[in-house]
């Protein structure tokens, strides 16, 4: 039988971060609620705590690349934050990953869910780690 594996994913803002976890399975992720960006000693706080209640095997952060996979000022900015986040949550994994078009998906879904836009900004940052988390377990195939 395969150990539960259970993943976290990360969508790193300036003001807010989206959180979503994945089942035991691996294979099924939903958005958990935001998480604000500052103070930062705060919020590494938050992550290591539900990194440690839901017994997270490895936290995934979006990488903010442009379409051809080249740096922005924004995936600078997350590539700094995760390096200061995988000291604080040592030896917890950290794996970055491109993250291009999750804000798009995570748009297109909240309106197809039927969601009214004055909610979005409480759900759209956690819906689009959800739609990180979701492509990185795909790619990795964690559920054979």
């Amino acid at each position: 039988m395969q150990p539960s594996l259970r993943y976290m994913a990360l969508d790193v803002g300036n003001i807010r971060v989206g959180v979503a976890l994945s089942d035991t399975s691996g294979a099924i992720t939903a958005p958990y609620p935001i998480l604000r960006r500052h103070p930062e000693l705060a919020l590494k706080q938050a992550i290591l705590r539900l990194a440690k209640e839901e017994h997270v095997v490895k936290i995934i952060v979006g990488l903010p690349l442009h379409e051809d996979g080249s740096s922005s000022e924004q995936s600078e900015i997350t590539e700094r934050f995760s390096e200061r986040l995988a000291d604080f949550v040592k030896p917890l994994p950290i794996e970055l990953w491109n993250e291009f078009g999750s804000t798009q998906d995570a748009k297109y879904t909240l309106q197809e869910m039927g969601e009214p836009r004055k909610n979005w900004a409480k759900l759209l940052d956690s819906v689009a780690a959800s739609i990180i988390l979701q492509n990185y377990l795909r790619m990795h195939d964690h559920t054979q």
